[in-house]
């Protein structure tokens, strides 16, 4: 979640052309890893992606291609993780009925 979270917080900042470049991008940076961090989904690539959307030369278009890469990625290590018979992931789908909530 927090990379759709931090590149779209970063293409938002795209979009104020009133501000200088190096501004958008500290501000889109810094409000990115904020909200993440406020909604408890931290992940620090994400904040590199927001400063490199932020630079104004993305569009809507490159966010949807990362989340393509992301999705793939963790299709991949589901495949791979779930080859071994002594190994399982994710070890519970949707929900965990062991966790304390």
């Amino acid at each position: 979640y927090g990379t759709i979270i931090a590149g779209s917080i970063g293409l938002g900042f795209t979009e104020i052309t009133v501000l200088p470049h190096w501004v958008r991008q500290g501000l889109g940076t810094s409000v990115a890893v904020t909200a993440m961090a406020k909604l408890g989904v931290v992940h620090p690539p994400a904040g590199a992606l927001a400063i490199i959307y932020a630079s104004g030369e993305y569009h809507w278009g490159h966010l949807g291609l990362s989340l393509l890469a992301n999705i793939s990625a963790i299709v991949v290590a589901i495949l791979v993780n779930n080859l071994n018979l002594k190994r399982q992931y994710p070890q519970y789908w949707c929900w965990n009925p062991f966790a304390s909530y």
